[in-house]
């Protein structure tokens, strides 16, 4: 094979020094986004799945977009609404949703609740935005957005630093069998696997996620929808109806995009004269294209269109910026392109996973431990201690206040024993009390720490100074045995919460179903995980 000037020894350590410290530096850091990314990609089903006192089966639409809009301005008759989202749109959970400012200045959001007709302010969960707001921000707000995005980048500096010192064994890294051997060999293999079969998929998702995470410093020109306000000498106006601006949007799209699905109408000045608004709406044949990015402008008076933006035909720049979103969360091809996307997380986090222990098995070996018998009391070096308490810590953590989350919203029967209900520690008290996952807002929040943001971040705390303090042999066994008990106990709490698997299974077009599934193989996984290393245990024992 002819060399190439990779091959010379003066750029092999300077490759090992970016891949090593890439890694090193900020490997704790990546697997935090990048496990609560993979379960990211299910952000909207997981909304549904959170919330079974509100979706208990898939409802039809009795109300139409004008009575929900109605039943909005006569719950709030001072309030303005900015947005009407309908139920097709992803993040309505299936139901009409608003958003809207109170008189303070905060932006919030409400729900339709299609059983009863009145408004729910907030969901009783956020378990979604919650676990999205861990990846995109580190509960950080913009600021952690930069940071994220920064990060996309570095994890793109060490797959291209891995690739080129590994460039002339590609191909036999990519038939490596891991499970043939032990310790620090068998994940250098898994390692050398993960990132051989996965590369292109791991530098796309960390070149779409620095985008997205900087985008806000880099965004590039295009054209902004119109907004007009004080055209007319009236200063209120009667907007037409939902029905009238939905038609002259579909209308006026019907020649270049037949397909045009509204999914939300923004209001820019509700019911003043001369304004307008945006209906905004998916192309489901041009699947790469960020969410309700194509839209029609109009009057909202008179529903004239004065403006059409459609991302695919804006240029190639425009239409690969608006192709990120959809290409780093795996939304554009259905449940298999998620599907996919939930596996290339998983193997994104083997990969992080698998070099960080490669660098545990390093630092020992450098401090002479590497061939000495290990105690039953060891407690591994500091970097050992760090991998089951950050990463494992937050899986089990994250696995808990799911549980929680359903537990939370189980309904009690009147004739439920009296201590039951009044034990201090029981979980079904949980539901008079604060949810756990409601209000998380980022740390940077007027009230510094929200109560439930607190109290994961305390748990999480908890759970990995535990398991940091015991022997290193016991403390993977207990986070593999903490986390198959409570993903395996998940789908039952949460028939429980719905009303039985009958209605856990029909609500939200199967999406509980597939979260139920998707928990019961991880619980699988992780049972499967313990127990070979139990039998590993056992073997390097007699060897010793």
């Amino acid at each position: 094979m002819r060399s190439t000037p990779l091959d010379s020894f003066r750029w092999i350590p300077l490759l090992y020094f970016i891949h090593r410290w890439c890694g090193a530096l900020f490997g704790w850091l990546l697997f935090i986004i990048c496990l609560t990314g993979t379960l990211a990609v299910f952000k909207h089903p997981l909304k549904v799945w959170a919330n079974p006192t509100l979706i208990s089966t898939p409802a039809a639409d009795h109300y139409g977009p004008d009575k929900a809009l109605s039943i909005f301005r006569t719950t709030y008759p001072e309030t303005q609404p900015t947005l009407l989202a309908f139920p097709v749109d992803a993040y309505s959970v299936h139901l009409y949703s608003y958003a809207f400012r109170r008189p303070s200045g905060e932006a919030t959001r409400a729900w339709l609740n299609p059983a009863t007709g009145r408004l729910i302010e907030p969901l009783p969960s956020d378990l979604s935005d919650f676990i999205q707001r861990l990846h995109a921000g580190l509960w950080m707000g913009r600021t952690g957005r930069w940071i994220v995005g920064a990060l996309g980048l570095l994890m793109a500096l060490g797959l291209l630093s891995g690739l080129a010192l590994h460039w002339r064994r590609l191909r036999r890294d990519l038939f490596l069998q891991p499970l043939l051997h032990a310790g620090r060999r068998r994940w250098s293999d898994i390692h050398k696997l993960t990132g051989t079969w996965l590369l292109f998929m791991h530098l796309l998702l960390a070149l779409t996620g620095a985008w997205l995470g900087l985008e806000s410093l880099l965004r590039a020109p295009g054209p902004h929808p119109l907004a007009m306000t004080g055209e007319k000498s009236k200063p209120t106006a009667e907007m037409a109806s939902i029905a009238r601006l939905l038609t002259a949007a579909q209308e006026a799209q019907r020649e270049t995009q037949p397909e045009f699905t509204p999914t939300h109408i923004r209001f820019d000045g509700f019911g003043a004269a001369g304004s307008t608004v945006r209906v905004q709406g998916d192309l489901p044949g041009s699947s790469l294209v960020q969410r309700g990015q194509t839209m029609v402008v109009l009057d909202a008076e008179s529903a004239v269109p004065r403006q059409t933006i459609d991302r695919t035909r804006e240029g190639w720049v425009r239409r690969i910026l608006a192709a990120m979103r959809p290409l780093h969360y795996g939304y554009f091809g259905g449940i298999w392109s998620k599907l996919f996307y939930f596996f290339v997380g998983i193997g994104s986090c083997l990969l992080l996973f698998s070099g960080l222990s490669i660098w545990a098995a390093r630092t020992k070996a450098q401090s002479g431990a590497r061939h000495r018998p290990v105690p039953a009391t060891d407690r591994g070096n500091a970097i050992e201690r760090g991998n089951v308490a950050i990463m494992g810590g937050l899986m089990l953590t994250l696995a808990l206040f799911a549980l929680l989350n359903a537990l939370a919203q189980i309904t009690l029967p009147e004739n439920w024993l009296a201590f039951l209900q009044d034990f201090p520690l029981s979980p079904l008290r949980l539901r008079s009390l604060d949810h756990p996952v409601t209000h998380s807002h980022s740390l940077p929040d007027e009230t510094w720490f929200s109560r439930q943001l607190s109290a994961f971040i305390f748990t999480w705390l908890m759970i990995g100074g535990l398991l940091a303090a015991c022997p290193i042999r016991t403390a993977w066994p207990a986070m593999l045995l903490g986390l198959s008990l409570s993903l395996a106990a998940l789908p039952f709490a949460s028939a429980q919460a719905a009303g039985g698997f009958l209605s856990d299974w029909q609500r939200g077009n199967g999406e509980a179903a597939g979260i139920a599934a998707g928990s019961w193989f991880l619980a699988l996984l992780s049972a499967l995980a313990l127990r070979r290393y139990q039998l590993e245990k056992v073997v390097t024992s007699r060897r010793q």
